[in-house]
């Protein structure tokens, strides 16, 4: 571990931290073939209310950015995912060309994993993982494109991002289900586990390549039936996929709740790049706070996406002088979606 800059966290806490991680994930895979791994942290300038942080995967180290408000509980999981990416996939075969068109397994399986593996370890509570899952089913129902099939992730993974960030929620959901039916089939015996071992092991001194068929056979062959149809329906064709009641296990319950919608409101990349007030919606809550088209923005502002809570601030300027224009970016629609509770 290397870091510089000043922390709200004593470095030990992070590297043991980081140590937790890479244990329980070894000891999944049972593979400890990689002798020594690097994590490197430096900080993000902050602004007023900035809060930041990214990473990005390198042969054995991973080279990990925040601004210095950042938090071990916010940044663990982007190490857990980003250190799972070991395993899936290079270690279960070769991604095809374009990669695009799997990203549901190597990112949604990853998702997956991340947070199962997390809450084996005792990195996170039980309470911080449910958390979690509501947080990735609340996203995934929210989201505008939910729905496309899985050849426009492929072309427009790299330039639209609600597309980029589709599959890691499909793939989650998909592998959230795909994993109860295993486990409820073959009465605890088996799980998604031993899916993801066989792969490993196939792969062990090869590296096959993965393709929706190669996969295919792998489920089919714990679900005691044919995978592709579920395949072709909830990812090449971009079905809508409903957690299971019992996906979290028997310690989870389901339920469906009501829920506040995300509207911004108005044109947020003309807000941020141009610095004009454009395309507010009249029935929004932008709108009724006094926000209107052709005002200019004066200074900073920050936007926190998905999250109806947070309010929203922003110093404009227009005819009449500047006024500050304060409002939470709520709907007046509601969506019902299923979350999950400890029982």
């Amino acid at each position: 571990m290397a870091s510089r800059g000043k922390w709200e966290f004593e470095d030990g806490s992070l590297v043991d931290t980081v140590r937790k991680i890479i244990n329980v994930q070894r000891e999944f895979w049972r593979d400890h073939s990689q002798k020594y791994y690097l994590v490197t942290l430096v900080p993000l300038a902050d602004g007023n209310n900035s809060y930041s942080f990214g990473g990005t995967g390198l042969t054995d180290s991973f080279a990990l950015f925040a601004t210095p408000n950042a938090t071990i509980d916010k940044i663990k999981g982007l190490i857990a995912h980003e250190y799972a990416h070991n395993w899936i996939a290079p270690k279960l075969g070769r991604m095809p060309d374009p990669e695009q068109q799997l990203y549901w397994f190597s990112e949604g399986f990853t998702e997956f994993y991340t947070l199962r593996l997390l809450l084996r370890g005792e990195i996170i509570s039980d309470e911080e993982f449910v958390a979690a899952y509501n947080e990735r089913i609340r996203e995934y129902y929210l989201l505008p494109v939910k729905s496309a099939g899985n050849d426009r992730i492929v072309k427009e993974f790299w330039t639209a991002p609600n597309v980029q960030r589709l599959p890691y929620l499909r793939g989650f959901l998909f592998a959230t289900n795909l994993n109860a039916e295993i486990e409820n089939l073959s009465n605890g015996k088996y799980s998604l586990d031993d899916v993801m071992h066989e792969l490993f092991e196939a792969s062990k001194g090869e590296s096959p390549p993965l393709s929706f068929q190669s996969l295919a056979t792998v489920f089919s062959k714990y679900l005691g039936r044919d995978s592709v149809p579920i395949i072709q329906r909830f990812i090449i064709d971009g079905d809508m996929i409903e957690p299971v009641a019992d996906g979290l296990g028997p310690d989870f319950g389901r339920e469906m709740v009501t829920s506040q919608v995300f509207e911004l409101g108005f044109d947020f990349d003309k807000l941020a790049k141009d610095r004009i007030v454009a395309n507010v919606k009249l029935e929004s809550a932008a709108y009724a706070a006094g926000l209107r088209d052709g005002q200019v923005r004066v200074g900073g502002f920050s936007v926190f996406f998905g999250d109806t809570t947070r309010e929203i601030e922003l110093k404009v300027r227009d005819n009449s002088g500047d006024k500050i224009v304060r409002f939470h970016p709520v709907a007046k629609e509601r969506i019902i979606l299923p979350q999950y509770r400890s029982r």
